[in-house]
């Protein structure tokens, strides 16, 4: 028998003894790939809840098929049209992800910094950032702000040979991917993100709990959620990159504005993703089921 029809084989009978050991009220699932367990799944009498990640354009293209699930949670409500009608006969609901603690600490305005953290890979942007950042610093006026890359990929050498085209390597500095990044959102004054598409980014609200004004293209999904346009950060319309570097250069004009913001940044984190107001959702969600039986 090859090896992998056998650890698949081994996995279901894993999952299997757990939930005759366990017994569980509900399941919820987070994998993107459910192949193994697709069988059990169908059998299971078991409230099962399918947690979404990714876009509607995302799991189509993936050919994920999410009939099995009669419940699934979504983080944001930007493609819950689209779900509902592939998916008519499934439940849906909206609840975002989490900050298991949030920061006391708060960033320093005065700091001439734009941070930026994640993957060094294409969906993440960072190429079309490098060229917003090359807007702004052909104005003399923010010659003295820095744009700090932080995260490792792929992409990292095309990374680095695009920043030397344009002649960006005193203002750009990249640094590798570490586990005190705390220290990366409190070095810096703003965040900035420019992916092309997200789940719900929560490298955002990461950098909102540490009081941070964020701005973001307005994609598909997740920024729309974490972000108030106007009022904690910005919401650019996707690949304006002009628009992205004229609302990027009010925030790093005005210190005062970046403190309003971040405020409002902090107190958003703090009303709509810590952990006590999103384990309250699951609560309510799996009691108001479990009287319905």
């Amino acid at each position: 028998m090859p090896i992998k029809k056998w650890n698949e084989i081994k996995k279901r009978a894993v999952f299997k003894q757990t939930i005759n050991e366990f017994n569980p009220d509900f399941i919820i699932c987070h994998t993107h790939f459910d192949t193994s367990l697709t069988k059990i799944f169908k059998k299971c009498k078991i409230k099962l809840f399918k947690v979404i990640h990714n876009s509607f354009d995302a799991y189509e293209k993936w050919q994920i098929n999410l009939n099995i699930y009669k419940n699934i949670v979504l983080l944001s409500n930007h493609d819950i049209d689209k779900f509902k009608t592939k998916y008519p006969n499934a439940n849906f609901y909206i609840i975002p992800n989490f900050l298991p603690n949030i920061s006391n600490l708060n960033t320093n305005y005065s700091q001439k910094v734009v941070v930026s953290v994640g993957r060094l890979s294409k969906e993440k942007g960072f190429l079309r950032l490098i060229d917003i950042w090359k807007l702004i610093q052909d104005s003399s006026e923010f010659k003295d702000w820095k744009l700090h890359i932080v995260g490792d990929g792929e992409l990292k050498e095309k990374i680095e040979n695009k920043i030397k085209d344009l002649n960006l390597t005193n203002s750009i500095i990249l640094k590798p991917f570490t586990k005190d990044v705390e220290s990366e959102y409190l070095s810096a004054s703003i965040y900035a993100m420019t992916s092309h598409f997200e789940g719900l980014p929560m490298v955002l609200i990461e950098a909102q709990s540490y009081a941070l004004p964020t701005i973001s293209f307005d994609i598909a999904t997740g920024p729309r959620d974490i972000i108030e346009d106007e009022k904690s950060g910005y919401l650019i319309k996707d690949n304006d990159l002009n628009e992205y570097a004229t609302k990027l250069k009010t925030l790093m004009q005005d210190e005062s504005l970046r403190a309003k913001m971040g405020a409002k940044s902090k107190e958003i984190v703090k009303s709509k993703f810590s952990k006590e107001v999103v384990m309250k959702q699951w609560m309510e969600l799996f009691e108001r089921l479990k009287n319905a039986k």
